[in-house]
C-alpha cells in the first residue's frame, strides 16, 4: 500500500481535492496556534531570516512546515495574508513543492 503523503495548506482549501488525490491535508494554521510553544515557533522563523515585523502567522506556518517534514504546500494567495507570497519563496529555495491557490474574486 502506497503511503500517503501530507500537504500543508496555509489556509482553508477545497480538501476534497487533497483527498482525491490520496493525500493527506495538514492544517498548519491550527498546528500552529496549538503548539505548546507557539512563542517558540516565531523565534525560529526569525532565528532562520524571518524580520521580527513580519507577519507572525507567516513565521508560525513556515516554522510548522520544517518541523514536521512538510515538503509539499498549497499557498492561499488570495484574500490571505499579503505574506504569503514571500513565504512560497522561501519554502520553494528549501525545496518545498507549493501549489498556489487562489479563490475567484469575485467571491
Amino acid at each position: 500500500m502506497a503511503v500517503m503523503e501530507r500537504v500543508g495548506m496555509t489556509t482553508t482549501v477545497p480538501i476534497e481535492v487533497i483527498y482525491a488525490a490520496g493525500e493527506v491535508p495538514v492544517d498548519l494554521n491550527n498546528i500552529f496556534i496549538t503548539d505548546p510553544d507557539p512563542e517558540g515557533l516565531l523565534v525560529q522563523a526569525e532565528m532562520v531570516g524571518f524580520p521580527r515585523s513580519s507577519c507572525g502567522w507567516i513565521k508560525g506556518i513556515y516554522s510548522v512546515a520544517r518541523k514536521r517534514g512538510i515538503r509539499r504546500v498549497i499557498a492561499v494567495t488570495q484574500g490571505d495574508c499579503s505574506n504569503t507570497h514571500a513565504l512560497i519563496e522561501v519554502l520553494q529555495m528549501e525545496g518545498a513543492e507549493v501549489f498556489p491557490f487562489a479563490f475567484p474574486y469575485d467571491r
